[in-house]
């Protein structure tokens, strides 16, 4: 029987795709989309308008925490180390002796105003063959309700936990592991009390080389925009294209992306590691007439691999284009447009042999987590 691995057992490694935030003196990073506020050893990770909180309880209260660069270092005994990325944070605390690392937890959802284009107001010009080209330059700003919405945190079938919003998942924190002093590696678990609200790494240590070091690093996903947002994904350089998250007619969950091409190809991206990736899917629909198409690949130009080609002459309702890949490790995950095409895309996702989270490894960067 073919045991299917956990997709995110490679989360806590830092590529050079996963960009440092620098943190200043007040150790609050502020990064686009995603932004994080220390309070001792604990923290309260923002992504769009979620947020969670993390306290480890065991952590001696008092003292002041050392900054360098996107690294901060906290406490004796235990040493909570958090290193800082885009979308990603990495933590690491070292045990001088046995100790039991619990944390308490809280998930929280904001009200979020999003600037919506607005479709009631289109303008037509004409290009140089008097083609007619539908754009949309107005906007309006949209006020989307926490009360309309749901989150939660469960753990998966792999023993990572994952925080869902509206049914897709926007932050893991992939199972943990030790390393002793040795370097000798003991895979832990997470256990999770939703109503004492607390998580408990636990594992067996047995014949560990004390200080051991713990890694239990926290990644974003964001599959189907449910953060509000566009976490995880950035415009690529040298293009240009108008990406808005929208809340009126989305394929699944709240939110959806709404894209308008700009002035030839245009895209966003994230770098995924495609290891174990047999499917790679996304839902799309065309709510308007389109001249040219709207293109979801790893790389839009190489046909030898994956390729989802959606012909944009006449309006489609939702429909879901899946297609298998032929690349492994950290390759990129791109959405293309061309020109003036307009499309509405949701639950992008790179899946493993049985339908699971999706693998990430985000350059913004966190479809989504690694």
């Amino acid at each position: 029987m073919h045991r299917i691995k956990n997709p995110y057992r490679n989360a806590g490694e830092v590529t050079q795709a996963d960009n440092p935030v620098v943190l200043g003196s007040d150790s609050v990073k502020t990064a686009g989309s995603s932004n994080v506020v220390f309070n001792g050893a604990g923290y309260t990770h923002t992504i769009g308008r979620v947020s969670i909180t993390i306290n480890p309880l065991q952590a001696k209260a008092g003292g002041s925490a050392t900054v360098n660069g996107n690294i901060r270092r906290y406490g004796i005994d235990p040493v909570i180390e958090h290193e800082v990325y885009r979308d990603l944070i990495k933590e690491r605390v070292t045990l001088k002796s046995p100790a039991t690392l619990r944390y308490s937890y809280d998930l929280g959802l904001s009200d979020w105003v999003t600037n919506e284009t607005d479709e009631s107001r289109p303008v037509e010009t004409l290009d140089a063959n008097s083609t007619v080209i539908i754009t949309y330059p107005y906007t309006k700003e949209v006020i989307n309700y926490a009360k309309d919405s749901t989150i939660d945190i469960n753990p998966d079938r792999w023993g990572n936990l994952v925080v869902y919003v509206n049914g897709e998942d926007v932050v893991v924190m992939p199972k943990p592991f030790a390393l002793d002093a040795t370097g000798k590696r003991f895979e832990m678990d997470f256990k999770l009390d939703k109503k004492a609200k607390t998580i408990t790494v636990s594992g067996d240590l047995t014949g560990a080389k004390y200080p051991v070091t713990i890694d239990p690093t926290e990644r974003v996903t964001n599959g189907g925009f449910e953060t509000g947002d566009k976490t995880g994904w950035t415009t690529v350089v040298g293009t240009t294209a108008y990406y808005t998250v929208k809340s009126d007619t989305p394929y699944q969950g709240t939110y959806y992306l709404d894209v308008i091409g700009a002035s030839g190809y245009s895209g966003l991206r994230q770098t995924i590691n495609y290891t174990g990736v047999t499917s790679v899917s996304g839902a799309w629909a065309v709510p308007a007439y389109n001249r040219y198409d709207l293109v979801l690949s790893n790389r839009w130009y190489d046909f030898g691999n994956w390729y989802i080609d959606f012909p944009g002459q006449t309006v489609k309702d939702w429909s879901v284009k899946s297609t298998t890949p032929t690349l492994s490790g950290s390759s990129t995950y791109d959405l293309w447009t061309y020109s003036s095409t307009h499309g509405h895309m949701d639950s992008i996702s790179a899946d493993p042999p049985i339908s699971g989270p999706p693998v990430a490894d985000f350059t913004f960067y966190p479809v989504m987590g690694a």
